[in-house]
């Protein structure tokens, strides 16, 4: 294993060949790092170490990048053009709010206009409503307006 720089051994061998501190009927085992598995037993387990192998294997090749793309990464946040680009984010939201609030006041003037319509046009009609109860004095019923809703 160390000569060929493989990380997982593999020995086949009969049941009786097999270590002396083995568990009788035993299958397979690790014994010294290497993996001990008798004839009968050796096809299951080379499928279920070969599976954890192309795991590993993935799993490498996954991370083999990762310190320089975090490196990049770092860098990019750092940058300059980072920094202008959330500037122009942080204006943009701005201009967005002042555009509301420009918005918001606007709205707020034209309701006070409409109040103030509102409320000469009600006074107006009351001052029909008096009007023509003075010139009809009593013949006309009391005409109820209220100054306080105009619809």
């Amino acid at each position: 294993m160390r000569s060929c720089g493989a990380e997982v051994g593999l020995l086949v061998t009969m049941p009786s060949a097999v270590p002396r501190d083995w568990v009788s009927g035993q299958s397979f085992g690790l014994h010294d790092g290497v993996y001990i598995v008798v004839w009968s037993a050796a096809l299951h387990l080379g499928q279920v170490l070969r599976a954890a192998l192309l795991d590993v294997h993935k799993q490498r090749l996954v991370s083999a990048g990762k310190g320089e793309k975090m490196e990049a990464v770092y860098d990019y946040v750092t940058s300059p053009q980072f920094a202008h680009k959330l500037r122009a984010v942080h204006e943009a939201l701005q201009r967005m709010r002042e555009e509301l609030e420009s918005e918001k006041n606007q709205t707020q003037q034209r309701w006070a206009r409409r109040e103030k319509q509102l409320q000469v046009g009600v006074a107006a009609l009351l001052g029909i409503g008096g009007e023509i109860q003075g010139l009809a004095q009593k013949s006309l019923g009391e005409l109820e307006l209220d100054q306080s809703d105009p619809a």
